[in-house]
């Protein structure tokens, strides 16, 4: 629980009235901090602190070694009426990309996309033919699609196997066998390495408002605080002849 402080409103008040321009910078520092402290910092792949540093460093089921810049740098922050003490500091997906809005919305809360067909890589399995991430997964469906074994699913999916011939590792054999979609593969030479969807369900990715919401009385707690430093301020201001 952060430490509780009194103040005098009576106080605060006629210091406020004196400088108002002191407490808007004060204002201005302490909202600075929060958004930064939640956020993180920009373009900083090699930092882990915020939102944007957890993202970053996110292992996904695509092979990435985290989100790319182009959807994380999404997240970002504004303020309205900056070194006032009208000042409102705006979070989240706010630029003009309507189309990464969307998709970081989804991703805070999870649900479906449908659409034309999304094909999903098994980079599980496709390691073991030397493809590990999602790039180069997209690009060797691509150039080896004369060569997979397709099938449909249960659910209407469309199931793409690769012979697993030649490989002597167990474990390329199991993955993508036994699931809904892996649809109904009998012969034990083959495994699924892409599935094409004309619906995808996407779990929560992250959290937002809710971090947001935890982190709040503390967050309040600080700008009393820097209030309080303010009034601080001014009556050193007072005392020592700067101001009337």
């Amino acid at each position: 629980m952060p430490k509780q402080t009194s103040y005098d409103a009576g106080r605060v008040l006629f210091a406020f009235k004196k400088m108002p321009s002191v407490f808007a910078e004060e204002m201005d520092y302490w909202l600075n901090k929060e958004r930064i402290g939640f956020l993180g910092r920009k373009k900083k792949r090699d930092s882990t602190s915020g939102i944007k540093g957890k993202l970053y460093h996110k292992e996904t089921a695509a092979g990435f070694e985290g989100w790319p810049n182009s959807i994380v740098e999404k997240l970002t922050s504004f303020k309205n009426d900056a070194k006032t003490m009208h000042s409102q500091l705006v979070m989240g997906a706010v630029g003009n990309d309507s189309k990464a809005n969307k998709v970081l919305e989804l991703f805070e809360t999870g649900g479906k996309v449908q659409g034309d067909w999304m094909i999903i890589p098994n980079i599980k399995a496709l390691k073991y033919f030397g493809i590990y991430k999602q790039e180069e997964a997209l690009e060797y469906f691509k150039q080896n699609i004369k060569n997979f074994r397709s099938i449909k699913s249960k659910t209407g999916s469309i199931v793409y196997l690769l012979s697993t011939n030649g490989i002597e590792d167990r474990k390329a054999k199991q993955y993508g066998k036994g699931d809904k979609n892996g649809g109904n593969i009998k012969n034990q030479d083959y495994v699924r390495v892409f599935t094409a969807k004309r619906e995808a369900k996407i779990k929560r990715q992250y959290k937002f408002q809710e971090l947001w919401n935890k982190r709040l009385p503390r967050i309040m707690h600080r700008g009393q605080v820097s209030m309080d430093r303010a009034t601080r301020k001014v009556e050193k201001m007072i005392k020592e002849g700067d101001i009337l």
